[in-house]
């Protein structure tokens, strides 16, 4: 007998799967059978598996083919005569029907001249009964299979094609994504989230690396659409690299925050830290993010942060071309490597023969080239379309001409397609690798249009070539093919710039146009003027380049509005020369900033396409009629000198006009009329725009915008066109009758048209989609409106009711009637089954009608702040609301029906009259968030309260009635904020052994007088707040939290006692605390620091805790220094990532004496100190300060502050000075009763490790260390010296990071930071006058000693 047991095919180490196993018994199986079906199976590109040889020794499957079964897509089992009475067969027939049930394996049997029938009677029955039974289960199971009996067919061979063809169709539709060209991209999705361990509860970064047109993006976008239905929130950030060259990276981080937390209006700013708010948020979610092509460590740093910026589960995915990149910030890095042999054979023939496998008479051609290319996929993309529907002679020619350069670089392989292209089509190519790669195509179409391109050919020649591509409208280009075109510009002239075809690099063209070294050959400038220094700009400067047909000078910044003359130096742009000539071929012309008033006079424009001049000084464009057919786009916007507009009738093919912000334009030219293609107008803030003229004739315009335009009191004449019209801001005072004629009209916007007084009796508009009268706050009627109205916006109008007829619109989705003065919504409104959003916050609204409850679709309800003081029990019906907002309402009840809004998950009561809560609160299976803040009737829970299984936050803060907790709140699993502060009446705490969910407890302010042994149980814990309370111990078990990072007590007066805290701790205040006698030793178990973020803050306050003992805050100190210890070991790790101070603790207590581990200290206010030659040649990364102010009976205010100012200089006159700076928040009604001693720590890694302080640290030199304290007001001023307090003693510590050879604990460490001028005895401080004596006796060797 022969059975399996060699693999025999070529398979790369990179390969982790067959696409076929062949499953067979050869003795009784015709060879010349399965070698075809092996043969054609691998002729169709397919990896196979088969077995050939003797049977094995082993009793059991071989591992290799069990493995083999396990990684293969499809089986085809060949059910012999003997194959039934070997065991060894029946075994592996076993595992590939295991396979099959349980991973999906496809298989398909052949019964070789047997009946399927009958073929399980064929088991040795003499065997193993166990095995028999086995056995024949598994036949039966192979008999209900779909397959082929050979007895049907008269012809092995057409037996085997016909089976080919059937493994190669379900191949197709399974795994259509290969055959759409991600060939072999789900074994590495497997072998991704293998690492990424979806299921697991931790934060995960993962980097994906490799070489450029690898597959790295093509796999993260693949992944990211598997997966990412799995997680809160999800979002995949494109050409990272590429984006934050086009704009700053917080505007990137902006925008993806705003994404992720689905915030339109989210604003951070120029702030480099998180907000904490943002960051709790984050928090909370399981979030899924793809940064794709990150080229630096702050682009990471700063649009992912940390792993503690997100909530657990969460995954960050980050591709890159640095390795480098991504081992400072990933757990894990996936390493992207070529095609195997048979993946690239398909790729490759999907592009050059347009199906899976090549023709026959190519393969050796095919194989070549696979082994040509090394599986990278866009090379075998591109040289496969450039190879399609060639001849052999054209394979073979390709071929050769590779061969002649056996290492050649992938960019000779592509740049191979661009020799192939016409010469019309090579200018494309590079004018979009030089300046047009992720601009709208239909913009660059335009222009190279009017370059006598022929781009609707050459663009689509250069998508077949894969050269580029197109997404979303946007040309897009790979890396490595922008690369290689930019690089073919450069050979043009390698030392010359000015001899180059196009030019894009600032450098060069600042040397281009200051040397007046551009000629003839230049076609092409694009400049971002932000990245130079202003320039001479000479007059002629343009005159030699008679061929320029590109010319965009732009400033690629957010803050381009602050620099609006450009990079024109003042004194050319003064010139009474001005510019004197610009090219006759120039197609586009963009001009940020241009400084003249006006273009060349024999600037002929003729070619012209585009004219862009945002914030330029033009007052009049130029004078008489100019040849302006190719001219399709004018945007001036915010040209603010601009007072009229040149005559513009030959511009019959202009699209687009753009004035916005010319607020000295006084007037349209009547030659608009004759621009019958102009699509766009937009004269938005143009406030000295009086009128204009009929725009009648203009048919092709479909939006309009005059939003703004103050001076505007008369409608014009518009075509009856129109989709797009924009009114808001104006001085219109009635509506135009014009409009009612326009019935393509889609969008109508007309807030803030504060004049407006009174509208048609009828609005009929049959396109109207969105409607905005929002703030005409002189309109007080809404006439009927007609039509399919969407948007209907008629917030802080004077409208006092609505028209029965808003029931007619059965396609509004969204309704804004806040503040408005509507008492009552009309029956009618419950025809609005499309309606998702219904906004009556602040509106006048008394009560709701029952028709309210056929709002089928409804959303979203906001009441807050109404006078609505019960709901109608039809609310009930509202089956698809999902949030339900009446805080601050009148609202005294919620009916029973509540419990059937099944779907709500917000609900928001907070400051209303509502006395109960009826039980079927309960029902509402999807609530999430609850809030009950500030019931002031509100004395009783439901005991129902506790089915709410989906609740994750519950908010009781006010409760002033409430006595006690349902106890089925503990049935609440899912709860993770739970607030009670402020609920005074409520003494004793239910078991919290339930909460194991819990993030956030709030207790603040409530008669609690006992904390429950069981706080232990909070598992999740990471906020407690416990302020204000009566009770006189923490329970031990608060060691428990391992979570825990806040924690409060202040004003908690009867507390006498701290136990031992969680490790993880960073902020504990207890301030007023004036029981408080011990706290436990250690107080905080040490930890070591993994997690850092710069938002992170550590604290440790016990301020007015006046009766904390010696001992006690012996402890205090020494944990807090230990805590420094360990910052400052993550900060010498972190400097790398973050270049500000990450983290400055501050610990507070009372006091008047510097503690003595402090071994530099003074009385007064500074410390001067020597420093040796080589002094930082520690692991020195910062200090510990400490000092005693002079607080006694000193009201705190807001802007408290305590610094130290660091001063490091030598002989030489190097220095380096750093400010070491906190401010207190304690609240504004705090009064510190004693002096207090404060701690605090900076961290100054970056900058003592400066390249420029090199001979600072080399040298020896003075050390001055001078503290203060003092009061500023909101912007930071300090006050008069009135609000200074008085420095009493000071002292400081340098910090090591943990492993150097500077321990913090050993006793020379902190003596050796100073120059050892005498031997000090260790139990001895070292005091300032000490150094004074020292001082005198090396005063002629340190000439700059204080």
């Amino acid at each position: 007998m022969k059975m399996a047991s060699n693999v025999e095919t070529f398979v790369p180490p990179s390969s982790n799967y067959y696409h076929v196993l062949l499953s067979y018994k050869l003795e009784d199986t015709n060879k010349s059978l399965v070698s075809y079906l092996y043969k054609e199976l691998e002729r169709k590109g397919l990896l196979c598996f088969k077995a050939n040889e003797k049977l094995p020794k082993e009793k059991s499957v071989p591992s290799e083919i069990s493995n083999a079964i396990g990684l293969s897509r499809f089986a085809v089992v060949i059910i012999s005569e003997t194959y039934v009475s070997s065991n060894w067969c029946l075994d592996e027939l076993e595992k590939i029907i295991q396979c099959k049930e349980t991973k999906g394996l496809s298989v398909l049997p052949i019964f070789y001249n047997v009946d399927p029938l009958h073929v399980k009677d064929r088991v040795d029955s003499t065997l193993e009964l166990e095995h028999v039974q086995r056995w024949r289960e598994v036949l039966n199971k192979l008999a209900l299979l779909d397959g082929f009996n050979s007895r049907d067919w008269t012809d092995d061979r057409k037996l085997i094609e016909e089976v080919a063809k059937v493994i190669l169709k379900e191949w197709t539709d399974k795994f259509s994504s290969e055959i759409n060209g991600l060939i072999g991209i789900d074994s590495r999705i497997e072998q991704i989230q293998s690492l990424l361990t979806v299921e697991s509860e931790g934060v995960v970064f993962l980097g994906i690396w490799g070489m450029g047109g690898i597959g790295k993006t093509t796999i993260a976008r693949a992944l990211f659409d598997q997966i990412s239905n799995d997680f809160e929130a999800a979002y995949f950030v494109a050409n990272v690299r590429e984006e934050s060259e086009k704009r700053t990276l917080l505007r990137l981080r902006d925008e993806i925050l705003s994404k992720i937390l689905e915030d339109k209006n989210l604003n951070i700013g120029m702030r480099s830290v998180l907000p904490r708010l943002i960051v709790n948020i984050l928090r909370r979610k399981r979030i899924l993010i793809v940064l794709d092509d990150v080229s630096n460590l702050q682009q990471l740093t700063t649009l992912a942060g940390d792993h503690n910026w997100f909530g657990l589960g969460s995954r960050i995915i980050i591709t890159s071309r640095d390795k480098q990149v991504l081992m400072n910030k990933a757990d894990k890095i996936y390493e992207v490597k070529g095609l195997n042999h048979y993946e690239a054979l398909q790729l490759l023939s999907l592009k050059a023969f347009k199906q899976n496998h090549p023709f026959e008479d190519y393969l050796e051609l095919s194989q070549r080239v696979v082994c040509y290319t090394k599986g990278v996929p866009l090379a075998l993309n591109v040289l496969g379309s450039f190879l399609y529907n060639k001849q052999i002679e054209e394979w073979e020619c390709t071929l050769d001409k590779l061969e002649e350069y056996p290492n050649l670089e992938i960019q000779k392989v592509l740049k191979m397609s661009f020799d192939e292209l016409e010469s019309v089509d090579k200018d494309i190519f590079l004018d979009i690798a030089c300046f047009f790669k992720g601009e709208d195509l239909d913009c660059v179409m335009s222009i190279l249009d009017g370059c006598e391109f022929f781009p609707n050919i050459g663009i689509s020649r250069l998508i077949d070539m894969s050269l580029i591509s197109v997404v979303e409208n946007k040309l897009d280009m790979h890396d490595l093919l922008q690369e290689m075109g930019q690089d073919i510009v450069r050979q043009e002239s390698n030392k010359k710039p000015g001899e180059r075809s196009r030019l894009w690099i600032p450098e060069n063209i600042h040397h281009v146009l200051t040397k007046n070294k551009a000629n003839i050959a230049t076609e092409g400038i694009f400049l971002d003027i932000s990245k130079i220094e202003k320039v001479n700009l000479s007059p002629v400067v343009f005159s030699r380049m008679c061929n320029l047909r590109l010319l965009k000078l732009y400033h690629n910044s957010s803050l381009s509005w602050k620099n609006p003359t450009g990079f024109v130096s003042e004194s050319a742009a003064d010139s009474s020369d001005g510019l004197q000539s610009l090219p006759d071929k120039l197609c586009y012309f963009h001009w940020h900033g241009y400084p003249w008033d006006s273009l060349p006079s024999n600037f002929s424009m003729e070619n012209l396409v585009e004219l862009n001049m945002p914030f330029s000084k033009v007052k009049e464009l130029w004078n008489g009629v100019k040849p302006l057919e190719k001219l399709k786009r004018v945007d001036l916007h915010d040209s603010e000198h601009l007072t009229t507009l040149p005559d513009l009738s030959s511009a019959f093919n202009l699209e687009r006009l753009i004035l916005d912000n010319c607020t000295s334009l006084l007037e349209i030219p009547s030659s608009i009329q004759f621009l019958h293609n102009l699509v766009y107008l937009s004269l938005s803030n143009c406030k000295e725009l009086q009128s204009l003229p009929s725009l009648s004739s203009l048919k092709s315009l479909t939006v309009l915008n005059l939003s703004n335009c103050l001076n505007l009191k008369k409608f014009p004449e518009i075509s009856e066109d129109l989709e797009e019209l924009h009114l808001d801001g104006t001085g219109v005072e009635e509506w135009p009758n014009s409009i009612q004629s326009f019935h393509k009209l889609m969008i109508l916007s007309l807030d803030h048209c504060e004049d407006l007084r009174s509208l048609p009796s009828k609005i009929h508009l049959d396109s109207l989609e969105k409607l905005d009268l929002s703030w005409c706050s002189n309109l007080k009627k809404l006439p009927e409106v007609v039509g399919d109205v969407k948007y209907l916006d008629l917030g802080y109008t004077a409208i006092e009711e609505l028209p029965s007829s808003i029931g007619s619109l059965s396609s509004l989705v969204k309704l804004n009637l806040e503040d408005t003065m509507i008492k009552s919504l009309p029956p009618s409104i419950g025809n609005l089954s499309s309606l998702v959003e219904l906004n009556l916050k602040e509106s006048s609204i008394e009560e709701l009608p029952s028709s309210i409850g056929y709002l089928s679709s409804l959303v979203k309800l906001h009441m807050a702040v109404t006078s609505i003081e019960e709901l109608p029990s039809s609310i009930g019906h509202l089956s698809s609301l999902v949030e339900l907002n009446l805080e601050k309402s009148s609202l005294t009840a919620l009916p029973l029906s509540i419990g059937g809004l099944t779907s709500l998950v917000k609900l928001n009561l907070a400051v209303t009259e509502v006395k109960e809560l009826p039980p079927s609160i309960g029902c509402l299976s999807s609530l999430v968030e609850l809030n009950l803040s500030q019931c002031p009737s509100l004395g009783i829970l439901p005991s129902s309260i506790g089915e709410l299984k989906c609740l994750e936050k519950l908010y009781l803060c006010g409760l002033r009635k409430l006595k006690s907790l349902p106890s089925g709140l503990s049935k609440l699993k899912r709860l993770q904020d739970l607030y009670l502060n402020h609920c005074t009446k409520v003494s004793k705490l239910p078991s919290l052994s339930g909460f194991g969910s819990l993030r956030d407890l709030v207790l603040s302010y409530t008669g609690i007088i006992k904390i429950p042994g069981t706080l232990g149980y909070l598992s999740s814990l990471q906020v407690l707040l416990l302020n204000g309370n009566n009770f006189m111990r923490m329970p031990a078990s608060i060691k428990q939290l391992s979570w825990l990072e806040v924690l409060e007590v202040s004003y908690c007066k009867r507390l006498k006692s701290l136990p031992e805290l969680p490790s993880r701790i960073r902020v504990l205040l207890a301030h007023n605390c004036t029981s408080l006698k011990t706290v436990s030793n250690p107080f905080i178990q040490p930890q070591e620091l993994q997690e850092l973020s710069p938002e992170d803050k550590f604290g440790f306050t016990f301020a007015n805790c006046i009766n904390l003992e010696k001992n006690s805050c012996g402890y205090i100190v020494e944990n807090t220094l230990l805590k420094f210890q360990l910052l400052a070991t993550a900060l010498q790790q972190l400097s790398t990532r973050h270049g500000d101070i990450l983290v400055s603790p501050v610990v507070c207590f009372p006091g008047n004496e510097i503690p003595e581990c402090f071994r530099y200290q003074n009385t007064g206010f500074s410390i001067t100190t020597l420093l040796p030659p080589n002094w930082y040649k520690t692991k020195l990364v910062g200090f510990t300060f400490c000092a005693v102010i002079e607080l006694e009976n000193t009201p705190y205010q807001d802007g408290f502050v305590f610094q130290c100012n660091c001063r490091i200089e030598n002989e030489y006159g190097d220095n380096l000075e750093f400010c070491s700076k906190e401010i207190g928040e304690w609240g504004n009604r705090f009064k510190f009763e004693s002096d207090h001693i404060f701690l605090w720590n900076t961290s100054c890694v970056d900058v003592l490790t400066e390249e420029r302080y090199n001979r600072l640290r080399e040298k020896s030199c003075t050390a001055t260390f001078e503290f203060g304290s003092f009061v500023e007001d909101d912007f930071k001023v300090g006050l008069p010296a009135a609000n200074n307090f008085k420095i009493k003693s000071c002292g400081f510590n340098p910090v090591y990071s943990k492993g150097s050879e500077k321990e913090p604990n050993s006793k020379q460490s902190c003596l050796d930071f100073g120059e050892q001028l005498m031997e000090i005895q260790t139990n001895k401080k070292r005091s300032f006058e000490e150094y004074g004596i020292q001082e005198e006796k090396k005063e002629s060797q340190h000439k700059k000693l204080k």
